[in-house]
């Protein structure tokens, strides 16, 4: 119900009934084998756990909070998981639901950030973090001579891994950049190079 109280475009729900009740369906099953998972290692359910974004991942944990299987969860979100815009009928499936049950949400830039907060959905849970980790210091410096970078991310405007390109024709030492991904824009990428 809370779903089709917050999300303006609820009706679109509707439109997508089949979808969502599938949706639904599949993360009910789903936290079952969750469930059998978290007792299989003796997780406690005082422990924390998180979905990398709001996708069917969050929804076996919302429905496992309001099972009262878990008591805290996150997730991560960044893109297509908090625009609007970049979804059928302007629609974000559970976003409601997933805000409400988790303890925290963590959002990659202040962009998103601001967006959630104009839609007023829980506010308080939000937490601005770049890079969806936490500092643990810097790891001790290996001497090499060669620098290593590694991206990760689909191949499109969107993404902007051209600027990487970009930068790296800067550098003047000896590195090797490590690209996990790609999409429409491989090819044009790779003639950059």
């Amino acid at each position: 119900l809370i779903e089709l109280i917050i999300n303006k475009n609820s009706r679109y729900f509707f439109y997508k009934l089949k979808y969502n009740l599938s949706t639904i369906s599949q993360a009910i099953e789903m936290q079952a084998i969750f469930k059998k998972e978290v007792e299989k290692l003796k997780l406690s359910k005082y422990d924390t756990f998180g979905s990398t974004w709001m996708n069917i991942g969050a929804i076996v944990l919302s429905v496992s909070k309001f099972n009262k299987l878990i008591s805290r969860f996150y997730f991560r979100i960044n893109g297509f998981d908090i625009f609007d815009d970049r979804r059928l009928g302007n629609y974000m499936p559970f976003q409601a639901i997933n805000f409400k049950h988790a303890s925290k949400v963590i959002v990659l830039s202040e962009m998103g950030k601001n967006h959630i907060l104009r839609k007023d959905i829980f506010p308080n849970k939000l937490e601005v973090n770049y890079s969806g980790l936490y500092d643990r210091g810097l790891n001790t410096l290996i001497e090499q001579s060669e620098f290593t970078i590694v991206s990760c991310s689909g191949l499109i405007e969107l993404k902007r891994v051209d600027l990487i390109v970009k930068a790296l024709r800067h550098i003047n030492s000896n590195l090797t950049w490590i690209h996990f991904g790609d999409g429409k824009n491989t090819h044009k990428m790779k003639q950059n190079l």
